[in-house]
């Protein structure tokens, strides 16, 4: 019987790995690590910004091509092994990990324009240097009577509302620490999706107004 094999490709924060099994029993055949070069440990960092967590798209190319090493490893340690024989390939990453890109796809990373720019580079989902938007959206959501984080309009579905006295006592809490907001006073407007999720979206008043009149329409 031919032997198949399964090659799984798993690029983390430091490295990247590949391991290489029998798709028979599950048996390890070969595996091995790439290191990521650039950086700190495969991570790039700001002495001036310690949220700052970046890391450099050729890493994860020269990750891949590292793949032949644990193929190199497989036809010493397994009789017979031929790549040919590998009939899947699995990948996973770290998520998220936002990567800027220009028009075409290109990683702005990988042009000479913005080969040192840490903006360019693809943001590690350990990247904190959005923390104080974060904590400013929150308050901001937090602070309105209206709508509430992880509910819906109340006009839309009032029960929904009614069922989340924990979610209401922890945006208040929220509301009473958060400081001062300079953002936009107008109120955030949710966006009904199924099975109970909700899209917070900054509006003008023009929009408020039509979202309130399509609530009173659903009655």
């Amino acid at each position: 019987m031919k032997k198949c094999y399964a090659l799984g490709l798993d690029y983390g924060t430091n490295s990247c790995r590949s391991l290489i099994v029998d798709l028979a029993d599950g048996a390890e055949v070969a595996s091995h690590v790439f290191s990521y070069p650039t950086g700190t440990q495969g991570i790039l960092l700001d002495k001036r910004d310690p949220n700052l967590a970046r890391q450099h798209p050729q890493d994860y190319i020269l990750g891949f091509s590292a793949i032949t090493e644990a193929v190199k490893k497989a036809r010493k340690s397994c009789k017979g092994f031929n790549p040919h024989d590998i009939v899947g390939i699995g990948v996973d990453t770290t998520g998220s990990t936002p990567l800027p890109v220009d028009r075409d796809g290109t990683p702005l990373a990988m042009k000479p324009a913005f080969r040192n720019n840490l903006a360019a580079m693809a943001w590690l989902w350990k990247d904190h240097t959005s923390h104080a938007e974060a904590a400013e959206i929150t308050a901001k959501a937090a602070t309105c009577s209206q709508y509430r984080i992880g509910s819906f309009c109340r006009k839309c579905v009032p029960q929904f509302d009614e069922a989340m006295p924990e979610q209401r006592s922890t945006n208040k809490q929220a509301a009473t620490n958060a400081p001062a907001s300079p953002m936009n006073s107008e109120a955030p407007i949710p966006c009904l999706r199924s099975q109970g999720e909700t899209a917070l979206a900054m509006t003008g008043k023009s929009k408020a107004r039509n979202h309130r009149s399509e609530c009173h329409s659903r009655k």
